[in-house]
């Protein structure tokens, strides 16, 4: 039997940042399902004078490779080159750095704003019941025994 799910399933892949000596302080940002090494290698082309380096990937499975490349692209929008190429003005280093950064910051924001959101639900519960309770107190002593 085949069940639709209708969230995106995850699939195990790959984001990475490559540089090519010919190109200074410019990275390509790009997504594979396969072995990265491997994906960088098949850039390597006529069309480019010398091999890309692959500078660092980090392997994604908790959402989808696309997605997660997707997040990087518009975080980094500003070092774009060209928004129709994966193509940023950055070190390897700095964009690895800004990267790390965005996963930190999302991933705290997350934790913060699902905390804030369970406080104020408990503070309002709280707030509401006891309203109730202050409210309806003369009725509800009325009918305790020996009123």
């Amino acid at each position: 039997m085949v069940t639709k799910n209708k969230s995106k399933p995850t699939v195990k892949g790959y984001v990475y940042i490559c540089s090519n000596p010919t190109y200074e302080n410019l990275i390509k940002i790009g997504m594979t399902t396969k072995d990265p090494k491997k994906r960088v290698r098949e850039l390597d082309n006529t069309s480019v004078p010398l091999p890309f380096k692959l500078e660092h990937y980090w392997t994604i499975s908790n959402t989808t490779p696309h997605s997660f490349e997707s997040s990087c692209h518009k975080y980094l929008r500003k070092y774009r080159i060209n928004q129709k190429r994966e193509f940023f003005r950055l070190s390897p280093d700095e964009a690895r750095t800004k990267i790390s950064i965005m996963l930190n910051s999302k991933g705290r924001n997350h934790r913060v704003t699902r905390g804030i959101k369970l406080l104020l639900f408990y503070a309002v519960t709280g707030l509401v019941l006891t309203t109730i309770v202050h409210l309806t107190w003369p009725i509800l002593s009325s009918l305790l025994p020996g009123s």
